[in-house]
C-alpha cells in the first residue's frame, strides 16, 4: 500500500465557529470578514499544493474534508516527505499518514479571538 498524503481543507473556519459564540453580536461581522480572508488564503494554498502534486504524478481525490494524494512510486511516509521536499512543498502544509495525530493542536476560541484582537465577553 502506498503512503498517503492529505491536504487539509478544513482548519480555519471550523475552529472559528466557537469563537463567534463568545462575541457580542456587533463584532461577529468583523470576525467573519477576517475568517473569510484567512479561509480564502488557505484554499488558494491548497489549490497550489494540489497542482504541484498533480504535476509530479500524484493521484488526487477528495474525501471528507481533505484532498487525499497517493503516488505509485511512494511506499513509505519517509519517501513521501522526501518527495514533497524535493518538489518544493513545505511539509507543514500537508499531512503524511504517520503524522496525522500531531497536525492539529488543541485550539480554544478565546485564544483565536485574542490573536485577532477581539476581547471575549
Amino acid at each position: 500500500m502506498a503512503a498517503q498524503v492529505s491536504i487539509p481543507l478544513t482548519s480555519i473556519s471550523d475552529h472559528f465557529c466557537a469563537a463567534t459564540q463568545e462575541l457580542p453580536g456587533g463584532q461577529i461581522g468583523s470576525l467573519l470578514r477576517q475568517v473569510g480572508f484567512l479561509v480564502d488564503k488557505h484554499f488558494l494554498l491548497c489549490a497550489d499544493i494540489a497542482d504541484t502534486l498533480k504535476k509530479d504524478g500524484w493521484q488526487l481525490r477528495c474525501q471528507s474534508n481533505n484532498v487525499i494524494c497517493q503516488h505509485p512510486d511512494i511506499k513509505t511516509p519517509e519517501q513521501a516527505l522526501f518527495r514533497i521536499k524535493a518538489i518544493g512543498l513545505d511539509p507543514k502544509n500537508v499531512i503524511v499518514s504517520s503524522t496525522w495525530d500531531n497536525w492539529f493542536p488543541p485550539i480554544n476560541g478565546s485564544d483565536i479571538m485574542e490573536a485577532l484582537g477581539f476581547e471575549a465577553t
